[in-house]
């Protein structure tokens, strides 16, 4: 008799499907699975053995290798993810050239060279197909090479006298970040990494030989040896003494100071050096009021170690003023021993500041012919008034 036919996917009719041959169009992975015929007439009916049926989608790279810029010896990594039926391999290419030893999703190169930049791109295969990437461009530049620093200026030899602050310094010039390190006698100083160097109250034991190392990422450089000596220097005996001077008139400034020979001098007007004016005594013949201020002397000997007096006040008026003078300043039993010629009715004045409009009396001073001072750590001057 005549045969029928039903065709089943997974143990159901496919509509439609009631010939002896199935055909599918357009095949999806959906239509996957297991297919089986039933075959009838009028004396019963019979099924086939099933038929697995597997649909291989192509492969579909949904992520693709991107380009990178880098230095040589940097690490070169490429990656690529690619979506269908697996599985998948992989083959990487160099322009366009196969590289044998790249065959995984990811492709790495631990330190990439100038030669291996050019265009990157992965072959996927799968079951389903073949599918290529797009080229990643991958750029490779030189590694940059610092010079190694330079000095400019060298930390100075210098004789300082003890307590004093020892200062060093050096300028150097490269590729930053420079990095300093400061050698006493060839050992490092601890926390000794600027480009200056600031020792307080520097005493005998700090003398010695002091230099810095100057780094960066191309190397080092060490500078010159700076020599430092802390002495005993000069000491001043009796320092200027402030004065009050009529304009038109002379005024002399003069130093006693003892130490190793030669002595030098040099002269300061409101902290700044006075040219030329290197002897132990300074004057000016005619006094103007312009140059009214402090006036301060240093003094050096052959050990380098040098001294600096306190300030002596030059106060110019335009009216005749009396010609009492402080005759000497001292250093006596931790204060300041001021003498002057006694006379009835002069008493020693004194101010903190320059801007102070009052001149006060120092007690027990008037008719006397010195007084003791504390010294405060702060300047303080000093005249004589006649009553």
């Amino acid at each position: 008799g005549t045969l029928a036919y039903q065709w089943q996917r997974e143990g159901e009719d496919l509509a439609g499907a009631q010939t002896s041959i199935l055909t599918l169009s357009s095949t999806t992975a959906s239509d996957g699975g297991s297919y089986r015929v039933l075959v009838s007439n009028e004396g019963g009916v019979t099924t086939s053995a099933a038929a697995n049926l597997t649909v291989h989608t192509p492969p579909v790279i949904t992520s693709q290798p991107v380009g990178v810029d880098l230095s040589s010896g940097d690490l070169l990594r490429l990656s690529v993810t690619a979506t269908g039926t697996g599985p998948f391999s992989y083959q990487w290419q160099f322009n366009q050239t196969p590289l044998s030893t790249q065959t995984a999703a990811t492709l790495e190169i631990a330190a990439v060279s100038l030669g291996e930049a050019g265009q990157y791109r992965v072959i996927v295969t799968s079951p389903g197909g073949t599918v290529t990437s797009a080229s990643a461009v991958v750029t490779v530049q030189p590694i940059q090479v610092a010079n190694p620093p330079a000095i400019l200026t060298h930390p100075a030899s210098q004789s300082l006298a003890p307590g004093v602050t020892l200062e060093l310094k050096v300028t150097a010039t490269g590729e930053g970040p420079l990095h300093y390190r400061w050698q006493f006698n060839g050992f490092n100083i601890p926390g000794a990494s600027q480009d200056s160097f600031t020792l307080g109250d520097a005493q005998p034991a700090d003398s010695g030989d002091y230099q810095v190392v100057v780094s960066n990422a191309g190397g080092s450089v060490t500078s010159e040896v700076a020599q430092v000596k802390i002495v005993e220097g000069p000491s001043i005996l009796q320092g200027p003494v402030s004065q009050t001077v009529q304009a038109g008139q002379q005024m002399v400034l003069s130093v006693e100071a003892s130490g190793t020979p030669p002595l030098n001098y040099q002269w300061r007007y409101q902290g700044f050096n006075i040219p030329g004016a290197r002897g132990s005594t300074f004057q000016i013949d005619s006094v103007q009021l312009i140059d009214a201020g402090t006036y301060q002397v240093v003094v050096s000997d052959a050990s380098g170690a040098q001294v600096q007096s306190l300030p002596a006040l030059l106060e110019v008026v335009t009216e005749p003023v009396n010609t009492s003078r402080i005759t000497s300043v001292q250093l006596s039993d931790g204060g300041l021993l001021i003498q002057w010629e006694a006379k009835e009715g002069r008493v020693l004045q004194a101010k903190a500041r320059l801007e102070d409009a009052i001149w006060r009396d120092i007690p027990g001073s008037e008719g006397q012919s010195e007084s003791r001072q504390a010294l405060l750590g702060n300047a303080t001057f000093y005249r004589l008034l006649d009553r």
